[in-house]
C-alpha cells in the first residue's frame, strides 16, 4: 500500500459523517424506523459501514500528515478524531501519521486531553511531530500533552 502525503481537513473529523462503525452501528437502529436513510436503500450494516471502514483504514494506514489546523474545531471535533483513531487502533489499523497538526483551533483543555489520551494509548505509533498549540488549553494541560507526546516518541511538539 502506497503512502499518502497528507489528509488535510477542511471539514468535520474523519468518521464524523458516519464513516466508521463506532458511529454507524450505534445509529443503524434508525434505518428500521426510517430515521436514517441511505440513498439506494441497501442495508447499512452489510454495505455502507464496511465500505466506510475500509476507506478509513486505507486512509489512516497510508497518510503521514493529518492536518486540521485553523478550522475552528472545538473539543467535540477533537473527541471525534480521537474516537476515530481509537477505533482504528482497536481494529488493527496501523495509523501511518507522522505529523498531527491541530494548531489554532478552539479545542480547549478537554479537546487537548482527548488527543493526548489517544497518543498515550499508542494509537499513533509513528507520530514524530505534534502541533496542538494555540487552542486555549490551560498551561497544565499543555505541559501534560507535551510530556505525553515526548514519551510516545515525538521529537517535535508545539503545545
Amino acid at each position: 500500500m502506497g503512502r499518502s502525503r497528507a489528509m488535510v481537513g477542511g471539514r468535520a473529523p474523519s468518521g464524523a459523517s458516519c464513516g466508521t462503525s463506532w458511529r454507524c452501528r450505534s445509529a443503524s437502529d434508525g434505518t428500521a424506523s426510517g430515521a436514517l436513510k441511505f440513498t439506494n436503500g441497501k442495508d447499512a450494516t452489510k454495505i455502507c459501514i464496511p465500505q466506510y471502514e475500509q476507506a478509513l483504514a486505507r486512509l489512516l494506514g497510508s497518510t503521514e500528515l493529518l492536518g486540521y489546523s485553523f478550522l475552528g474545531w472545538g473539543a467535540a471535533e477533537a473527541e471525534q478524531l480521537a474516537a476515530a483513531l481509537t477505533y482504528a487502533q482497536r481494529t488493527g489499523v496501523a495509523v501511518a501519521a507522522k505529523r498531527l497538526m491541530l494548531v489554532g483551533n478552539k479545542l480547549g483543555s478537554a479537546g487537548v486531553k482527548a488527543i493526548g489520551e489517544v497518543i498515550e494509548a499508542g494509537a499513533l505509533p509513528r507520530l514524530e511531530m505534534l502541533g496542538i498549540g494555540k487552542n486555549g488549553a490551560e498551561n497544565e494541560t499543555r505541559r501534560w500533552i507535551e510530556g505525553v507526546a515526548r514519551a510516545a516518541g515525538c521529537s517535535e511538539v508545539s503545545a
